[in-house]
């Protein structure tokens, strides 16, 4: 990986960074409004995985000339986020005494925000091959 495809790590990192310090500063709120501190920890930081090792595929698909091979790795990367953060909501919600809705919901916006995050990161990526 070479530093400007490093780069694109950075606003990723920088989310989760941001969005676990201010959910420890704020514990005792959240606490008060019952909102689930190590639901919403668990959250960010299994969302903040899925979304690298999506990013991952993506950067391996960009390597390849081939455009199947990118394609393939589109697909294998909303599959692998998709089946693994469903999944991680119905273990949750079968194991725990009382499920945590805002925690669950604040999870699912964080979701989207990475998503957001990373395709912009795609797309700056495109631009930089188009620019070569």
């Amino acid at each position: 990986m070479n530093p400007q495809t490093g780069k694109l790590f950075i606003p990723i990192l920088g989310l989760f960074v941001a969005v676990s310090c201010i959910s420890l500063l704020t514990k005792s709120w959240l606490a008060a409004n019952n909102i689930a501190f190590n639901v919403l920890m668990a959250g960010n930081l299994l969302v903040f995985l899925v979304t690298i090792i999506s990013l991952l595929f993506h950067l391996k698909g960009f390597s390849n000339n081939n455009a199947q091979v990118f394609l393939r790795g589109v697909y294998a990367s909303l599959m692998i986020k998709m089946v693994v953060v469903a999944a991680a909501v119905l273990i949750y919600a079968s194991t725990a005494d009382k499920l945590s809705r805002p925690a669950v919901y604040i999870s699912m916006g964080l979701y989207f925000v990475y998503s957001f995050l990373e395709v912009r990161s795609i797309f700056r990526l495109l631009k930089q091959k188009k620019g070569k």
